[in-house]
């Protein structure tokens, strides 16, 4: 816990920045538990990393809250969506396609909350379980990606889970979810899930709709969720 008053701490703290871009050249910085975080200093962060290069992506980890307190055109480019990373396996483990469909609504529709916030989707992470232990059955994991790279903001995937690979928390332990990579068990199945990911990924990067595109729910049941992407020259 830093006293992000003080002047001088700042001051090394943006000492720090510099010397990451001036040595490594780094290109952005994702801020653990930023809603501990004053938010002065995220102001200043802001504004020296533009002036040191323009494309520097700021993300901070949010679990609760509104999401705009943190990511604004003065703070934070993007906050981690967890709002929404529940809904894309309970919405297809229950046959509830109103789950996902509710929070996108919320979030990105005509009048959604966060439509002009760029948020840092993810369906796991280091700190909640696999997606493929989550599911009750991993066919569906193809489904789950596809909404991910189709949906507004910007997706991420978990190492190893690319290759859809299970992991839980055990005895109050993070451990299970962070395997070395060397002891992660590629099947024949985790190869065609890499492939169909690597495939939503040169999609989504080839169509300006699928990166800025509004959202428009077209039919919902049950156990179908169907929307469109579309900018003015693009669906």
């Amino acid at each position: 816990k830093l006293n992000l008053k003080n002047e001088d701490v700042v001051k090394y703290l943006l000492d720090s920045v510099d010397m990451w871009i001036d040595k490594f050249g780094i290109k952005g910085l994702r801020l653990d538990a930023a809603d501990c975080i004053d938010r002065d200093f995220f102001k200043r962060l802001r504004q020296h990393t533009l002036m040191r290069r323009p494309d520097f992506w700021l993300m901070g980890e949010i679990i609760h809250g509104d999401y705009r307190m943190w990511a604004n055109s003065e703070m934070l480019h993007s906050v981690t969506n967890y709002e929404m990373h529940k809904g894309y396996y309970s919405g297809i483990n229950d046959k509830n396609m109103f789950e996902p469909a509710h929070g996108l609504l919320r979030e990105y529709g005509d009048w959604g909350l966060y439509k002009d916030l760029v948020l840092y989707n993810f369906v796991d992470n280091h700190d909640i379980n696999r997606l493929a232990s989550y599911l009750k059955s991993t066919d569906n994991l193809k489904n789950i990606y596809t909404m991910l790279f189709t949906v507004p903001g910007t997706p991420s995937i978990y190492y190893g889970s690319e290759y859809g690979i299970k992991g839980e928390k055990a005895n109050h332990s993070d451990a299970p979810l962070r395997p070395c990579w060397d002891d992660i068990e590629v099947t024949e199945e985790g190869k065609k899930l890499f492939e169909h990911i690597a495939g939503l990924s040169e999609i989504r990067k080839n169509s300006n709709a699928l990166k800025y595109g509004n959202y428009k729910q077209l039919h919902l049941e049950n156990e179908a969720l169907v929307y469109s992407r579309n900018t003015l020259s693009e669906s």
